[in-house]
């Protein structure tokens, strides 16, 4: 079964694209890694969004390739993770100890991220479960949107946040077992949405 262990440590891989300028944070990454990849499958299909992404000439070429190398694992680690009957995928987020309000934004971005990686195609769902996924999508648009500061630290919201994390872990899971092993999705390149 796969381990949330095998996801880099998000403080220490965040610390790194901040300070290079890579344009998204950790969550941001694993978001759009695991969108493209419920589309495609494909590791090298993620990691060349990515790194296209990537300021070049403003990251010095030692940090260019120690990211490079961290957003490859990070999408093997991903597909890995989606493709196991065991449920074994986790969402790339900061620590238990950080801030709800800093977390509550993080899987935010993640969501952002996440719908920004399935809009790299058109997607039209035809499976059995076609409704609910949109109803999924769209719950996952709406949690993208949330002003996640007027969020509080108290217990009722930290177990808001958990199940919160749990839904979302299942959405992508859900999306991507539809779209791809299922394999009942009409799935083009028309009209594809860009990121910034």
């Amino acid at each position: 079964m796969a381990s949330i262990e095998n996801l880099p440590d998000y403080l220490a891989f965040n610390t790194l694209l901040k300070n290079n300028h890579f344009p998204l944070n950790a969550a941001e990454c694993h978001g759009l890694i695991t969108g493209v990849l419920c589309i495609t499958n494909d590791t090298n299909n993620a990691i060349a969004t990515l790194l296209d992404l990537s300021p070049n000439e403003e990251i010095p070429l030692t940090a260019h390739e120690t990211i490079k190398t961290l957003i490859t694992s990070l999408c093997i680690t991903t597909i890995e993770q989606l493709a196991d009957t065991e449920f074994g995928f986790y969402l790339l987020l900061p620590h238990d100890d950080t801030p709800l309000v800093q977390r509550s934004t993080a899987i935010s971005q993640w969501c952002q991220s996440f719908i920004s990686g399935l809009g790299e195609a058109k997607v039209k769902f035809e499976s059995d479960y076609a409704e609910e996924l949109q109803e999924i999508i769209a719950d996952l648009v709406a949690i993208s949107k949330v002003d996640t500061q007027i969020i509080t630290e108290s217990e009722e919201e930290e177990v808001a946040f958990t199940e919160l994390v749990e839904y979302v872990r299942v959405a992508a899971i859900t999306i991507y077992t539809d779209l791809l092993l299922e394999n009942k999705n009409t799935i083009t390149t028309e009209n594809s949405q860009h990121l910034h």
